[in-house]
């Protein structure tokens, strides 16, 4: 959904004196940016005309990150090794373990745990950005509420809310920050919402339609 709001802007556009700007986002997962390392998955791109010349150009990647629900588990590697459409089959326990069933709650003590200060994915992400001197943004996964209780496995579409959470866009500096604490440290919601409220006036950005 992020790059569909991006998608409906297809093609130049264009404002006064001349100027056109152009932004695209394409997903750029699944590759070794950097060493051996995934440094993000999707890749935003600005570009600024004036007269037809390039006067000025952006370049930022986002690294998607989603909040745990309790009692959900970070599952660091896959034991099986399995590689693209073929992550997607699944194992009799793993199928028994999905279609078990549990109350996931989300709430606002809930961890991105996979923003991890241990994570040797962290350390490729900054010599990428420091090398190439491009920005890397975290987009931040959550309910469109909170707290947000619900019981799996889901036997009918649930009644969204207003969307007054959502997916959320902060720098990978202001998490670093936090992380940087002790090894293993995963920040909460609560910690990332006030972090942003501390370094900018502005709520944090939250992904249009998303």
């Amino acid at each position: 959904m992020f790059i569909s709001h991006f998608a409906s802007m297809q093609g130049a556009i264009k404002f006064g004196s001349h100027w056109t700007v152009r932004i695209d986002a394409h997903y750029i997962g699944g590759g070794r940016h950097y060493q051996t390392w995934e440094v993000a998955d999707i890749g935003l791109m600005a570009i600024f005309r004036r007269g037809g010349k390039i006067e000025r150009s952006k370049l930022t990647f986002l690294h998607p990150r989603k909040l745990y629900a309790s009692p959900l588990k970070v599952q660091e590697f896959d034991p099986y090794h399995r590689q693209g459409m073929g992550r997607l089959l699944v194992t009799e326990d793993e199928h028994n373990d999905l279609v078990k069933p549990k109350l996931l709650k989300y709430l606002e003590s809930s961890r991105y745990k996979r923003c991890s200060s241990g994570a040797n994915s962290k350390h490729a992400m900054h010599e990428f950005s420091t090398r190439h001197g491009i920005g890397i943004h975290y987009l931040l996964y959550n309910p469109s509420v909170l707290p947000w209780p619900i019981q799996t496995p889901v036997e009918q579409v649930p009644s969204i809310p207003e969307n007054k959470v959502g997916a959320r866009v902060v720098p990978k500096k202001l998490v670093d920050n936090m992380t940087g604490q002790t090894g293993g440290y995963s920040p909460s919601y609560a910690n990332i919402s006030k972090a942003s409220r501390k370094n900018s006036p502005a709520a944090p950005t939250r992904a249009a339609g998303v």
